[in-house]
């Protein structure tokens, strides 16, 4: 069975390459989460998180390699981002209840 080739494939495929590079070069700078591409780049945390880890090591693996060690980051770091903002919630329910 033949496959067909549009004229256009090669621009999607350019324009997903370049959105994917955008995405790891803003994360690389920026030591953003998927979170925070998502909301830059006005797309799904499924579809940011898709780029970076299927798409991007067979454009650029150094570049792969350090995206890889900004989410492992991310993830070590989730755990005491959630500690920290639930200790000030009960630390300001606490100072409201106590102003009353």
């Amino acid at each position: 069975m033949a496959t067909i080739n549009f004229k256009g494939e090669n621009l999607i495929m350019e324009r997903i390459e370049k959105r994917t590079l955008d995405l790891a070069w803003y994360m690389i700078e920026n030591q953003a989460t998927v979170r925070d591409l998502a909301r830059v780049f006005s797309m799904s945390k499924s579809t940011v998180h898709n780029y970076l880890t299927t798409k991007l090591p067979d454009i650029s693996l150094p570049m792969a390699q350090a995206v890889c060690d900004v989410l492992t980051f991310n993830l070590k770091e989730r755990s005491s981002r959630g500690g920290n903002a639930t200790k000030e919630k009960y630390r300001l329910m606490r100072e409201s209840n106590s102003i009353q």
